[in-house]
C-alpha cells in the first residue's frame, strides 16, 4: 500500500479547494485509474470545514477491510519509520 499525498499534521491554506487536491490526486494514480478495464474501487474521504465526508463504491465488507488495512500500514509505518 502505497500513500499517495499525505501532509499529516499540517493545516495550512494552500489556496487551492478541494476539487483541485483530489482532481490532482487522481492524475497522480498512473494508468491504472483510467482502464476501463481494471477492477477498481474507491473511497474517497475528505475533511470540509470540519465535517468528515466519506464517499465509496466499495461494498461494506470490502470497505472495512480496505479501511483497517489502510489505518495499520499507516499506524506501522509511522511506529517503524517505513514508506
Amino acid at each position: 500500500m502505497k500513500i499517495i499525498q499525505g501532509s499529516f499534521g499540517k493545516k495550512e491554506s494552500s489556496g487551492r479547494s478541494i476539487s483541485d487536491k483530489v482532481i490532482e490526486c487522481l492524475g497522480n494514480l498512473g494508468d491504472d485509474a483510467t482502464n476501463p478495464n481494471s477492477e477498481a474501487g474507491f473511497i474517497l474521504i475528505t475533511d470540509v470545514g470540519g465535517n468528515i465526508h466519506i464517499a465509496s463504491d466499495l461494498p461494506a465488507e470490502t470497505f472495512n477491510f480496505v479501511i483497517d488495512t489502510a489505518k495499520m500500514n499507516i499506524l506501522m509505518s509511522s511506529v517503524t519509520g517505513v514508506e
